[in-house]
């Protein structure tokens, strides 16, 4: 009898329910790998949730000591950055409040006591009005004003009340230099600042805020031209002020367009790193997709070294000598 029919059904028969096995162990393998990718995301996303709720519990007690040093609008850059972050953080808006507050109190122009002229000073009307309109254009904040008229009376009157109007002029360019630091005319808040150092030490808080600015200026000179210079930059920028010029987010702009351009050139491995630092820092899931492709194309591109097996030395045999 022919065989033959009967063998290839079992043949057929076992290479089915062989492809059922493998099929079953692709599915069990793929169901496994995708759990533990979803775990993975899951947890770089609870990590980058605690370093952010404790990069903003620091700005939120830097705030703190800001407020109660004085340093009023400081204060508020940091809590308007907190406030970007997470709206509803705990203790920001009554600290914010306080802080407008206590600011508002210290520009309030207080009333000028009537000095009793002695006999030996005698001023001309004149400069005693303008000094007197000078003082009003710095209680009023109106710094370009202030700074302009304040350099103009010192050139009529050079000798007039110099420490007073030196003064004036100093608080003037730090208040309109600080201001400007948080704009677009970084370079003339510097400009600024550096002509208040000319008439008196400047406050620790102010020299903070202008070496923020310089490493942003320098970082802003390769943004876009080399992004590794760029990133040098904003990483510390981002360390020590995340809420100057939104230098966490540029540092992160940074990374992706600097793995980006490992990413066209085939160059996984280095692509992945940036990728990586910054999926670190914010979460997304394209950017984590991005982090997956980059790390299977630098596992393709890096060859398992095998290993060498070091040859096993044969032990001579010694001739037995014959008695």
């Amino acid at each position: 009898m022919d065989t033959r029919p009967s063998g290839l059904k079992r043949v057929l028969r076992g290479l089915g329910y062989a492809l059922l096995i493998i099929g079953v162990l692709l599915a069990l393998y793929g169901g496994t790998a995708y759990v533990a990718w979803q775990s993975g995301q899951s947890l770089r996303r609870e990590k980058i949730e605690t370093e952010m709720a404790a990069e903003l519990a620091r700005q939120l007690e830097l705030a703190r000591e800001d407020v109660n040093a004085g340093r009023y609008d400081l204060a508020l850059h940091r809590m308007e950055w907190i406030l970007q972050q997470q709206p509803d953080y705990p203790g920001v808006r009554e600290l914010q409040n306080q802080a407008i507050i206590a600011r508002d109190v210290v520009l309030t122009p207080s009333p000028t006591p009537t000095l009793t002229p002695t006999p030996t000073i005698t001023p001309t009307p004149e400069p005693v009005s303008e000094l007197e309109r000078l003082q009003q254009l710095v209680r009023q904040q109106a710094w370009q004003d202030a700074i302009s008229a304040i350099i103009n009376f010192q050139a009529a009157n050079p000798n007039y009340q110099r420490l007073q109007t030196d003064k004036l002029l100093y608080d003037a360019y730090v208040a309109y230099g600080v201001e400007l630091l948080y704009g677009e005319q970084v370079e003339l808040g510097l400009a600024y600042l550096s002509q208040a150092e000319r008439l008196g030490a400047l406050a620790t808080d102010v020299i903070d805020q202008m070496s923020w600015a310089e490493m942003y200026l320098r970082g802003i000179a390769f943004y876009g031209v080399d992004w590794n210079a760029a990133i040098a930059y904003f990483s510390d920028l981002c360390l020590v002020a995340p809420f100057y010029q939104n230098a966490c987010e540029k540092l992160n702009t940074a990374r992706i367009a600097y793995a980006d351009q490992y990413a066209v050139a085939l160059d996984w491995c280095p692509a992945e790193r940036y990728y990586r630092d910054a999926l670190n820092q914010t979460y997304s899931r394209d950017l984590a997709q991005k982090v997956d492709e980059a790390r299977q194309g630098c596992q393709e591109a890096t060859p398992t070294p095998t290993p060498t097996l070091e040859p096993t030395e044969t032990p001579a045999i010694e001739a037995t000598p014959t008695p």
